[in-house]
């Protein structure tokens, strides 16, 4: 039962991490230039309801999927590639499909180590990375969204 009990804190005290980090780099976003970039010049796509549901919902699972799962599993799994090189591909994949800014890069860099870092920790039998990957991402995008 103990162990259960420990299992259970350190999933709650690793969730709560990623969700403050990646909550925490939501202030350093160029939120003009993303405002730009998802509106046209009549503004639509700007309503918070569109944000969220783009942002919040549909992008955290994209997302994770071609971001953390794809290149993590093909690397470990299919190629034999170590932590490390897994890791270190998906945060330039995730960093660099988030050039709208080199601020944004850098912010993308850290987000996209940290929910890297996660997947390849939670990536065991019942530990649900996909699922644990996605809420982080969606929470930070539906601070960010609150935010604009």
């Amino acid at each position: 039962m103990r162990l259960r009990y420990e299992l259970l804190q350190s999933d709650c005290t690793e969730q709560g991490f990623v969700v403050a980090v990646g909550a925490s780099h939501a202030a350093f976003v160029p939120w003009d230039r993303v405002r730009y970039i998802v509106t046209d010049r009549r503004g639509y796509f700007n309503g918070l309801l569109t944000r969220l549901f783009l942002g919040s919902l549909a992008a955290p699972i994209v997302e994770t999927f071609v971001f953390q799962w794809l290149p993590i599993r093909l690397i470990r799994r299919t190629f034999g590639g170590s932590v490390y090189s897994a890791i270190g591909a998906s945060t330039l994949v995730f960093g660099a499909a988030h050039g709208y800014s080199i601020l944004y890069v850098a912010v993308a860099l850290w987000g996209g180590l940290t929910f890297a870092t996660v997947f390849v920790l939670r990536d065991y039998p019942g530990g649900h990375p996909f699922l644990v990957i996605a809420t982080a991402h969606a929470a930070r995008n539906t601070l960010a969204s609150f935010l604009i």
